[in-house]
Order: structure tokens, then C-alpha cells, then sequence
């Protein structure tokens, strides 16, 4: 059949069937055309909504923007006072009502402008301030100017060794009105006394160190008198005055000694770690430690010197007694190696003997070592060797 052409047996079909098919081929395209106008009517409808949103939320913007500077508007402007809670301008420093300052940490607004009257209180408030500055200013030049006044009028009268008084007063000693020049102003104090009194309460003074006579509501002036007012005072007496100071200076002292020579005035102040005294005034060197003059005798040969004289010569038997009476009152001790006696000023317990350098034990009275030395515990006081313990209860663990 090839290469022939078909012709239909029912022509009348045939075109039924075209004709049926271009009507399907119509409704298809309908139905796409229609659905093309929805989508865009949808798309429309969605375009028109979101402006809509877009259009409310810039109406709901400026409300709310109007809304806050109406409140703004609305709400009172200034800082309230933390004392009367009244209600003050920005600009005002202080409460109208109760003068409280204004906070420190409030800042007016900063599109705030203030009043008239609130720039006038501002006005008058710099120029207080620039008025206060001033004062206080001037008030510093007039005290430094008082200032140097004085210092001007305190040397004048430096070279002066007793001020006088300038106006009458009741002394505190005898309770008699003293007329100008009559009485002294201390220099320490500025307390005034009449000069007869305050010479005989120097006089009378058991201290070198003469206090104020005055009293401040019962409570004794601790005030020095200085050495030129107590040499205004005491004139040719001043001498005797001073050695009368000096002997009870050495009678107070608790580690002074005096210098065996006869007659001799000298007399110092030692150290535990002192074993001679060279005295200023008559040149003799002291032992500290027998308490005489020995010299070129040691001490061993001196304390064997007076055992010997002891039977004899009284001064030796004395000189013995008094060592033999050191060691009973626990004052002095005798080396365990040399047999000299010892003393201890103060200080620690260690000592050594400044013969035989022996090292002692002041709190056992007797030797910080065995036999063999430092460090030899068979001997000595073995402090803290047995279990630790002390050599004795009043050992102060210092050697």
C-alpha cells in the first residue's frame, strides 16, 4: 500500500473528528487564559495588600512619632528637688524652695532654652561664684601676708632670750597680777609666768628637762622650757644648775657609770658590748666589768690581785665582797674556764667572756658549750637540744 493514498471510507467521521478536536484545542486555550487573568489579579491583590502594610505602618511611624513629642511636650521639664521633691527649672542651681543644690549628675535638655528669670538666676549665680573667688582669694593674700608679718616679728626677737610680756596677767605659780615686763612668755608654749616664779621652779626642778609650770583644765603643759631662757633666768647660776642636771641625768640612767678615779666628775652611758670606759675628764680607762681602774693589770690578774690583798687590806676585802655579792644577787658569774666574774649590762642571754672568749649562757649561769666548743652539745645549757626545750623557763631563745 505503500506510496498510495488513503482516502477515508467515511469522509463524514473524519471531519466530525476535526472538527471535535479544534473545539478541544479552543477550551485549552481558554482555560490558560483564564487562569493567566487570575494569577494576575491574584498578583494585583497581593501587590495591593503589602502597599496597603507599607502605607499603615508609616501612618502607625508618624502617629507614634506625634504621640511621643505630645508626651514630651506634655511631661514637666527640670530636676526635682531630692529634698522637698519641688519641681525646679533646668538651669536653676538650687531648689526655689529649700535652696537643696540642684544634682550633680542632672543635664538639662539639650534643645532646652532657658527663661529670662532663668538666665538671671544664672547671672546672679557667676557672678556669686566670680565674688566668692575673689574673697577667698584676697582672704589667702591676707593670711599669707599675717603669715610673713609674724615670721618677720619671730626674728626680731630671736636674739631676745626671754620675751617679755606686753600686757598685765595673773600668774599661774603665785596667782599675782603681773604688770608688763614682769613676767616671760615661753617660746614652746607662749605660756606667760612671772620671771621670779618660773627662775624658782627652775631651780627647784629635779629634771634636766624643765617643764611649763602651767596647767589647761587641770592637765599639766608638757612644754620645755629652752636652755637660753633657763640661762636668761639663772644668770652667774647657770653653772651650778648644770652640773646639778647632770648628776641626776647619771643617777636616772640606767646603765651609767661613773669614774673610779677620786674626785672625778666623769661618768657615761654604755652599751651591753662595752668592756672599757675611757674617761673624757681624767683620761683613766674603767672596767666595766670589775668596776675599777685596773690598768695594765687584766682582770684576771686584778680579781686574783684582790683574793690576795682580801686578808689584809680592807679596800681589797671590800672590792672581794662586793663581786662575792654581785654573784649571790645572780648580778655577776664566773667564766667556767677562767674563773673571772662577769656581768651582763643588758642585752641578751649570750655572752662571752672577754678574756678567754669563752661563749656563756647568762639564764644557766655557765657555759653555752660542751667541752669541745661551739656547736658541742655533751655540755652547756643545751638549749632546745632536749626535746626541744628551753634552759630555762625564762630563756628568751636568743642564743
Amino acid at each position: 500500500i505503500a506510496g498510495q493514498q488513503i482516502q477515508p471510507q467515511y469522509p463524514d467521521m473524519w471531519a466530525h473528528a476535526g472538527g471535535a478536536a479544534h473545539h478541544i484545542t479552543g477550551q485549552a486555550q481558554l482555560a490558560r487564559a483564564q487562569e493567566q487573568e487570575r494569577q494576575k489579579q491574584l498578583a494585583n491583590a497581593a501587590a495591593a495588600a503589602a502597599f496597603h502594610v507599607e502605607q499603615q505602618r508609616v501612618l502607625d511611624e508618624a502617629a507614634a512619632g506625634k504621640e511621643a513629642e505630645r508626651k514630651k511636650k506634655a511631661e514637666p521639664v527640670g530636676w526635682q528637688c531630692p529634698a522637698c521633691t519641688l519641681l525646679n527649672p533646668p538651669a536653676r542651681p538650687g531648689c526655689e524652695a529649700c535652696s537643696e543644690p540642684r544634682p550633680e549628675d542632672y543635664r538639662p535638655p539639650d534643645n532646652y532654652e532657658p527663661t529670662e528669670e532663668e538666665k538671671s538666676i544664672l547671672e546672679m549665680s557667676k557672678q556669686s561664684e566670680k565674688q566668692y573667688f575673689e574673697a577667698e582669694k584676697a582672704e589667702r593674700r591676707r593670711e599669707l601676708e599675717e603669715k610673713e608679718r609674724n615670721y618677720l616679728a619671730l626674728l626680731k626677737t630671736d636674739n631676745i632670750r626671754l620675751m617679755a610680756n606686753v600686757e598685765a596677767f595673773e600668774c599661774c605659780i603665785c596667782y599675782v597680777e603681773a604688770e608688763p615686763g614682769e613676767g616671760a612668755i615661753l617660746r614652746e608654749c607662749l605660756h606667760t609666768v612671772c620671771r621670779e616664779c618660773l627662775g624658782q621652779h627652775v631651780r627647784l626642778s629635779d629634771d634636766a628637762d624643765v617643764k611649763c609650770p602651767c596647767e589647761v583644765d587641770g592637765v599639766k603643759c608638757e612644754a620645755s622650757i629652752t636652755e637660753r631662757e633657763i640661762r636668761e633666768l639663772l644668770g652667774d647660776e647657770i653653772e651650778q644648775w648644770w652640773g646639778r642636771g647632770i648628776r641626776v641625768a647619771e643617777q636616772q640612767a640606767d646603765n651609767s657609770y661613773h669614774c673610779k678615779t677620786i674626785d672625778c666628775v666623769g661618768w657615761c652611758m654604755y652599751e651591753d658590748n662595752v668592756e672599757v670606759f675611757t674617761c673624757d675628764v681624767c683620761g683613766h680607762d674603767n672596767c666595766l666589768m670589775c668596776k675599777a681602774i685596773h690598768s695594765p693589770m687584766n682582770c684576771k690578774e686584778y680579781q686574783d690581785d684582790v683574793k690576795a690583798k682580801a686578808a689584809n687590806d680592807e679596800a681589797a676585802r671590800a672590792t672581794q665582797q662586793m663581786l662575792e655579792d654581785l654573784i649571790q644577787r645572780n648580778e655577776a658569774m664566773r667564766c667556767p674556764k677562767c674563773d673571772i666574774i662577769v656581768q651582763k649590762a643588758s642585752g641578751c642571754d649570750w655572752m662571752q667572756c672577754f678574756m678567754c672568749k669563752t661563749e656563756l649562757c647568762w639564764a644557766v649561769k655557765g657555759a653555752r658549750w660542751g667541752p669541745g666548743g661551739r656547736g658541742d652539745v655533751s655540755g652547756g645549757c643545751r638549749c632546745r637540744q632536749d626535746g626541744g626545750r628551753p634552759c630555762t623557763p625564762k630563756c628568751g631563745n636568743c642564743h
